[in-house]
């Protein structure tokens, strides 16, 4: 089965001035490309569409096949606003760009931009790619995640209940194209290493089974450590051979273990110290990287369209790209 990601502008919001780029970041449109099958770009009520005639690279996607926009409806009653809040459709919006209104319990400052408080923002760009996400899951046969790059992991406020997660993380081995790859080495790169690339998939589904089987866990746990020490080092060797550039990077796995004790019997046998990875990658010793799984424990609220329509895939990566000297962090939520 394919796996597909959904993505959506990137949010800022500086006082009072909010910031949407319309476009994907070189370095996360190569990553996406590398380790899904297909990507969807969607953005909320009218607002952020790419222009594809100025973005090269995601004009070559949708002309390929592998990219959708899609323009997703979201209301206040998603966000789940304390109080009503009437949220447009943004497209050719007649009003002004900014406006001080009343302060409300969702609206403190009272500033709306194209009529929208400000502070709800944030969240109408979040729901959109879960929209989207719950919609292509459905209609398609695809298993659809949600993306998201920023400079930490942003989840909206809800006052649902929270659940256990349990982080798994794998420190400096993941190899991805650097932003001076091509897109199409990147495609002829999946249709020449396809095994490669899925038995990293299958071994990270293995570490998801081995957590939530909840029996004889220190096999289990060491057993997905060998298969994805494997994945990992077969596909550097694919792309060394291949002469694609390419960084380090770490991938954090959130797995959803709402069963404490399963989470305290893995923490308790494994330790914050962690478990040693037996990568042969000489450019990640070279920088003086220490490739390790380890496992810590987090809490969080999902939104109710994830528990309800894609619970087995509630995953999370946190990427770190690694340089001599330098480290850049990019988080990406996949669900």
């Amino acid at each position: 089965m394919q796996r597909g990601i959904v993505v959506c502008p990137s949010y800022t919001l500086d006082g009072h001035t909010v910031r949407l780029t319309c476009d994907v970041p070189p370095q996360d449109l190569r990553r996406y490309l590398l380790y899904w099958d297909r990507l969807a770009y969607a953005y909320p009520n009218g607002f952020g569409a790419p222009n594809l005639d100025a973005l090269h690279d995601l004009r070559f996607l949708k002309d390929e096949g592998l990219l959708t926009l899609r323009d997703v409806r979201v209301t206040a009653a998603d966000i789940e606003l304390p109080s009503p809040v009437a949220i447009p459709n943004l497209a050719g919006h007649p009003g002004p760009l900014f406006e001080t209104a009343i302060p409300t319990a969702d609206n403190p400052s009272g500033v709306r931009a194209l009529g929208i408080p400000i502070e709800v923002w944030r969240d109408l760009n979040y729901w959109a790619p879960i929209r989207a996400a719950v919609d292509l899951q459905a209609s398609e046969g695809t298993v659809w995640s949600v993306g998201q790059s920023g400079t930490r992991f942003v989840l909206p406020q809800r006052r649902g209940p929270m659940v256990g997660l349990l982080e798994a993380s794998i420190c400096a081995a993941l190899p991805v194209p650097d932003e001076t790859t091509s897109l199409e080495d990147i495609l002829e790169f999946r249709t020449k290493r396809t095994p490669e690339l899925l038995r990293l998939r299958r071994a990270l589904d293995t570490l998801r089974d081995s957590a939530l089987q909840a029996d004889d866990l220190q096999r289990g746990i060491a057993r997905s450590r060998d298969e994805i020490s494997l994945a990992l080092s077969d596909i550097h060797r694919a792309l060394n051979e291949s002469g694609l550039g390419t960084f380090f990077s770490t991938l954090r796995l959130y797995l959803d273990l709402s069963d404490n004790k399963v989470m305290t019997t893995i923490l308790g046998m494994l330790g914050a110290q962690g478990i040693g990875l037996p990568l042969e990658i000489g450019a990640a010793a070279a920088l003086g990287l220490n490739t390790v799984l380890t496992f810590a424990a987090r809490t969080a609220s999902p939104p109710p369209p994830l528990a309800q329509h894609l619970s087995d895939y509630r995953y999370l990566y946190e990427v770190a790209k690694h340089w001599p000297s330098i480290i850049k962090r990019a988080r990406l939520e996949l669900f």
